[in-house]
């Protein structure tokens, strides 16, 4: 049996593996969620984000969302220091990765 890692993306609507990363994590519209199955991609979950209207707060938010997703690895722009001490906190992995690139091309270069 394979190894699986959950990996979350900040994406522009409509998400998904045709998606592009959005400009900022914590404001993205919606999560991909891709659970990596031995480097290749298995089920994809789209997941809105409750934090991308707020005024203030999105960053804590947007991280319990994932964590309440069981995502172990994010692969997003820049994120703020708090975020990354609450990511790490709850043992998920930051990856940084260009705004506006393609899902489908992120999760190749994983392997």
């Amino acid at each position: 049996m394979g190894v699986t890692v959950r990996v979350a993306i900040p994406t522009k609507v409509p998400g998904g593996l045709r998606g592009e990363v959005d400009e900022v994590f914590s404001r993205a519209p919606v999560f991909t969620i891709v659970d990596m199955n031995d480097d290749e991609p298995g089920k994809v979950t789209i997941i809105e984000n409750a934090a991308a209207s707020f005024s203030h707060g999105a960053g804590p938010v947007s991280v319990k969302i994932l964590s309440d997703n069981h995502v172990e690895l994010l692969l997003a722009p820049e994120i703020g220091v708090g975020t990354s001490t609450l990511l790490e906190e709850l043992g998920i992995r930051y990856v940084k990765v260009e705004e506006g690139a393609k899902v489908s091309k992120l999760l190749r270069e994983l392997k």
